[in-house]
């Protein structure tokens, strides 16, 4: 019997390593569900997942990410960085949802979490950990869930600058104007209360850090050259969250700030366009 096509495929490369090149398996499981796995070879690593085939939008399937060295032995030590062994940022390939989890460490270099597609189609999630005694690694695995795509993909990036996240009001300000590819950025962001207006007091840190930024460019198919995660800029307390960063090529980008407000996280997105 011929195996199912897989749903899932490694296109990236570990960061700043050399280039993952997937090799597909499929193998026998004692519940006899069957699953895929893609592999992605380096010098350095092999990393892959494993899911359930036939995944469909809007329900929960487990995933496990797996890494091994060169020789296909588990890496069992990793350091924990922003308070976690592993970031997991999945999007869509429209760039119109955002998750952040963090996999659970069982051992033998395996990673498991729960994951929830939000809607039919191709989404990309970018595991982001660090194996003891090696610098931060990034590898991007795109999965696809049953069902026909929103069509949204295709429209025109909304620019603006003021958004209302819960009770939160974010105001983004990027410096210099207009902003231009590979020179550095300011992004700021600065919180105030919804309903008073007044600057937010209660900002608390989030995963040892004011504020998270994840960014990405829009393109097509996402790898890791598209992927920038800033930590903020420490500073005095303020209602302010600033971040620096570099926007590689001109295009349009989609920006993702996380923060804790009183307990809550938060999470404001902007569209930037950069010459």
């Amino acid at each position: 019997m011929k195996s199912k096509q897989p749903t899932i495929l490694l296109l990236a490369a570990l960061c700043g390593l050399y280039p993952l090149f997937p090799v597909w398996a499929q193998e026998p499981h004692a519940d006899h569900h069957p699953h895929s796995e893609a592999t992605a070879t380096s010098p350095s690593y092999q990393v892959s997942i494993a899911i359930a085939d036939g995944i469909q939008a809007g329900v929960p399937f487990a995933a496990a990410i797996h890494i091994r060295d060169s020789q296909g032995k588990a890496v069992e030590n990793f350091d924990i960085f922003q308070e976690k062994l592993m970031h997991l940022i999945l999007v869509d390939s429209a760039l119109g949802s955002f998750q952040h989890l963090h996999p659970v460490y069982v051992d033998k270099g395996s990673f498991h979490t729960d994951i929830l597609l939000p809607e039919a189609g191709n989404h990309f999630l970018f595991s982001d950990f660090m194996p003891t005694g090696d610098r931060e690694q990034l590898a991007v695995i795109e999965i696809t869930s049953a069902g026909t795509p929103s069509p949204k993909g295709d429209a025109e990036p909304v620019l603006t600058t003021e958004k209302i996240v819960g009770d939160t009001k974010v105001v983004m300000t990027l410096a210099p104007q207009p902003v231009t590819a590979r020179g550095e950025t300011i992004v700021a962001f600065e919180l105030s209360d919804a309903e008073s207006l007044r600057p937010l007091v209660d900002i608390q840190p989030y995963l040892g850090e004011k504020g998270h930024l994840v960014v990405l460019r829009k393109t097509s198919p996402l790898t890791a050259k598209d992927y920038i995660h800033a930590h903020a800029v420490k500073e005095e307390a303020s209602s302010a969250i600033r971040f620096t960063t570099r926007f590689p090529v001109p295009g349009f980008y989609r920006l993702w700030c996380q923060f804790n407000r009183g307990g809550t996280v938060q999470t404001a997105d902007f569209w930037v366009e950069v010459e």
